[in-house]
């Protein structure tokens, strides 16, 4: 079978003497000429063809200059991804002994709705600061889960499928400071902080095949997601004195709080909640001198 991808985009930009405007929309299709599975409890059975996936998304951009050296702006846009083709694909063969895993035709796209709000000023001919207020609500997520499968031919067995997850809800702000070189201080830097907060409905790795068992859903729980990092910094100095006979210094460093992580408890009474540790922080130091 052959899949097909389709996808244009249109934009226009609008200039006034107050404010700039570019809006755009962008669309998309994907037919994935593949059947998928009715039945988790029962994957070697009927299947039916799976559904064409179109996208639309709106985008839209503001900027309101408040003085000539200070910028407002906002911006709106829908975002969407389709799941790599291994996840909607992959084939596997069942049988005694075997724990396969197999992809799901019929997943939707990952869908992402995105809210910016942000000042950029510049306070003197070198140094300009840039500030930003984000949020994100991601839906359609996936998660893999494991099912159990009793065949009729090979006896009891699991297998591995990626399906929806549900959601996630980022929302943070960033903060740059940037200082341009000038013949005094022979000093240029870039500094970068952001904070954000990362968090979606937990989904253990049966849950899909209790649900589908008992015809309930599972209590949803909000906890922090494995990709989030809830303080980055990041810095660029650079010293340098240009000419024939010139030199220079850099450093790069960059520190962030660890991943979150589910603890392991030997000979607990109680199962930890998922994600409710976090790794040591990460830290890094980059230094650079040459002469010419």
């Amino acid at each position: 079978n052959t899949s097909t991808f389709f996808s244009a985009y249109l934009q226009d930009k609008i200039e006034y003497n107050h404010f700039i405007t570019n809006a755009g929309v962008r669309f998309d299709q994907f037919k994935p000429n593949e059947d998928y599975i009715t039945d988790f409890l029962n994957p070697e059975g009927e299947k039916e063809k799976a559904s064409n996936k179109t996208m639309i998304s709106p985008r839209i951009g503001v900027a309101f200059p408040i003085t000539d050296k200070g910028i407002l702006h906002f911006s709106y846009g829908h975002f969407y991804q389709m799941p790599t083709l291994r996840k909607l694909f992959l084939k596997s063969i069942f049988g005694a002994g075997l724990s396969p895993s197999i992809g799901y035709g019929n997943l939707k796209p990952e869908k992402t709705v995105m809210y910016e709000f942000g000042l950029q000023q510049q306070l003197s001919q070198y140094l300009a600061i840039n500030s930003s207020i984000f949020y994100k609500d991601i839906r359609n997520l996936l998660a893999l889960q494991s099912i159990h499968y009793n065949s009729p031919v090979y006896g009891p067995s699991d297998y591995a499928i990626y399906l929806i997850k549900d959601y996630a809800m980022v929302m943070g702000i960033t903060f740059s400071l940037t200082k341009r070189w000038d013949p005094i201080s022979r000093l240029s830097a870039f500094l970068d902080y952001s904070y954000q907060s990362t968090e979606g409905n937990s989904t253990n790795s049966g849950s899909f095949f209790f649900n589908a068992l008992t015809g309930e859903e599972e209590e949803k729980k909000i906890v922090s997601l494995s990709w989030d990092q809830s303080h980055v910094f990041n810095s660029t100095i650079s010293i340098t004195e240009p000419g024939p006979k010139g030199w220079g210094l850099g450093i790069i460093g960059k520190l962030s709080t660890g991943w979150p992580y589910t603890p392991n408890i030997p000979n607990a009474n109680y199962v930890p909640y998922p994600n409710s540790s976090r790794k040591p922080f990460q830290k890094s130091l980059d230094m650079r001198f040459y002469k010419v």
